[in-house]
């Protein structure tokens, strides 16, 4: 409810003086990127929803817990049915889904400000591009770590065939929440600061204690462990940041330009 009322004052706001320099042009390629990101999102997407049951492992290769975890889990002491359902869990599948909207939403809202909506299209494809490469790794990895949820590990091994989805009983390692959630904020930060449009603070103050309170309901949920979270969130905000600024920097960084100043004309650029 605060994001989307924040979206809407962002829309309703007075609109702010002139930009004093043109927003920035990114680099980016259609015959690379438009099917890197569609084939990177399919992937996942596929892997997710409708092979997992083939790929899925049917017994944890990690099952043990540690100390670390054991103590983050007991701060939450969360409450969980044997099928996995919770109220924290309900609620970070819906700051998941939510988050991604309201995230692009408000980036919309800065470039429209700045006479740059045009250049959306192009923003929400390089911030896709990373946020499906990040889930792209992480369910890689899920696959290959196998490890065992909390909620899973405290179940007698007659009842964890019995959960809702037995096929995600040994996907926790790491969050793909707290990657997907982490991957979208650093990358529409990076997105918005190579831009260079103004207010562009608002996309992080929103997306990142987004993504900060995401992982703390997944572990509250019992569906990770602290250590999942904080793997979910480090990746998540390593490929946010580095497909934006390493693949799709300023397309003219060194552009300089006379432009009037006081008392005559001033040279400007982007450096």
């Amino acid at each position: 409810m605060i994001a989307l009322l924040l979206a809407a004052a962002l829309a309703q706001a007075p609109a702010l003086p002139p930009a004093p320099a043109r927003v920035s042009k990114l680099k980016w390629r259609p015959a690379v990127d438009l099917p890197v990101t569609a084939v990177l999102g399919a992937g996942w997407l596929v892997s997710e929803y409708a092979v997992k049951n083939q790929l899925a492992p049917a017994r944890c290769r990690w099952c043990s817990g540690n100390s670390l975890d054991e103590s983050f889990r007991s701060l939450f002491q969360p409450k969980v049915d044997r099928e996995g359902a919770s109220l924290a869990d309900d609620a970070s599948n819906v700051a998941f889904v939510s988050g991604a909207f309201i995230t692009l939403g408000i980036q919309a809202v800065l470039a429209a400000r700045d006479g740059a909506l045009r250049e959306f299209p192009i923003d929400a494809l390089i911030v896709l591009e990373a946020v499906f490469a990040a889930q792209a790794l992480n369910q890689t990895v899920k696959f290959l770590v196998a490890r065992e949820r909390p909620f899973v590990h405290q179940l007698a091994e007659t009842e964890k065939p019995l959960t809702h989805a037995p096929p995600d009983n040994n996907l926790a390692f790491y969050s793909g929440h707290a990657t997907f959630t982490m991957s979208l904020a650093v990358a529409a930060g990076t997105v918005t600061a190579l831009r260079g449009y103004r207010q562009g603070f608002l996309v992080w103050a929103f997306a990142v204690p987004l993504s900060l309170t995401t992982g703390m309901l997944r572990i509250a949920a019992d569906k990770h462990s602290f250590s999942d979270v904080l793997v979910g969130w480090l990746v998540g905000a390593g490929i946010g940041f580095a497909i934006p600024w390493f693949f799709h920097g300023v397309e003219d960084p060194l552009a300089v330009r006379l432009v009037p100043g006081p008392g005559g004309i001033a040279l400007a650029g982007r450096f």
